[in-house]
C-alpha cells in the first residue's frame, strides 16, 4: 500500500474552546481521533473537508492545526460554509499534497453568507490541467451528488466539476463533508465519498433532513494502493 488518509469534517472548533454545542466538538475530535489511530495506526496524511470551525476565526483554525497536525501527518484542510478560505490557508497552507504515488489537490466550494456551494469552473479547469499522470484525490467540503435534496445541501455547477474530472482519468475519488453523512455515489464515472461529521450526524431524506440523527459520526480512512486503487472504510466513534 502506499499510504493511509484519514478524512475528518464537520468539526466545529471554537477560538475559545468552549462547546458551539453539545457535544463539546473539540472532546468529539479527541475520541475520533484516538479511534483512528488505534483501528488504522498513524495516517500518512489527514484530510479536513471543511466546518472546520464555529466562527470562522484564526483562533479557532489554530486550535484545529494543533491537534490535527499532532498526528505527525501533513494536513490538507479545505474552507466549508463557516469557514474564512483565506484563514484556513493562512492555517493549514495550500490545499495540495503528495502520499506515496498519489496526488491530492483541495477545492474551495464555500461562498461568504452561503450555505449550499458553488464552483468556479474556470479556475478548476486550470487547476486540473497541471495534474501530472499520478493517481488522484480531489477534496472539496459540499458534495456534486448526495441524498439531499435540499438547498442548504447542494453544489451550484456539481455536475459540471465532476464531468470536468471525468476528463481526468487519473482523478479517483471526490472526498466531500458538509452533509454530516457518510454515503458512497458515482457521478460521471468519479466516485464520491461523503464523510461523516467528527461532531454530530444529520439523517438525511430528500428535502428533509434532522440534525442529531441516528447515522454515524466519527471519520473516514483510505488505503492508496500504488496501482491506482483504494479501499474505504467508515470509522464509527
Amino acid at each position: 500500500m502506499t499510504g493511509g488518509v484519514l478524512q475528518v469534517s464537520d468539526i466545529p472548533v471554537t477560538s475559545s474552546g468552549h462547546p458551539a454545542g453539545a457535544p463539546d466538538p473539540e472532546q468529539r475530535l479527541d475520541t475520533v481521533l484516538a479511534a483512528a489511530v488505534a483501528q488504522f495506526g498513524a495516517p500518512d496524511l489527514v484530510v479536513a473537508s471543511g466546518d472546520l470551525t464555529d466562527d470562522g476565526s484564526a483562533a479557532a483554525c489554530a486550535r484545529l492545526a494543533e491537534r490535527l497536525q499532532a498526528l505527525g501527518a501533513p494536513v490538507l484542510a479545505v474552507a466549508g460554509n463557516h469557514d474564512d478560505p483565506a484563514v484556513v490557508t493562512a492555517a493549514f497552507g495550500e490545499p495540495v499534497a503528495s502520499v506515496g504515488g498519489w496526488q491530492v489537490i483541495g477545492v474551495d466550494t464555500s461562498r461568504p453568507h452561503q450555505i449550499h456551494g458553488s464552483v468556479d469552473l474556470a479556475t478548476e479547469r486550470a487547476r486540473f490541467a497541471l495534474l501530472d499522470e499520478r493517481p488522484a484525490l480531489v477534496v472539496l467540503h459540499h458534495p456534486p451528488t448526495s441524498p439531499s435534496t435540499h438547498e442548504w445541501f447542494q453544489l451550484d455547477g456539481g455536475a459540471e466539476l465532476c464531468a470536468l474530472l471525468a476528463a481526468h482519468p487519473q482523478v479517483k475519488a471526490i472526498l466531500s463533508g458538509h452533509l454530516h453523512l457518510p454515503f458512497e455515489a458515482a457521478v460521471a464515472g468519479v466516485d464520491v465519498l461523503g464523510a461523516p461529521s467528527t461532531w454530530v450526524a444529520i439523517n438525511h431524506a430528500g428535502d428533509t433532513f434532522e440534525v442529531g440523527g441516528s447515522d454515524a459520526t466519527g471519520a473516514r480512512w483510505l488505503e492508496l494502493a500504488d496501482d491506482g486503487t483504494f479501499t474505504t472504510t467508515v470509522l464509527r466513534a
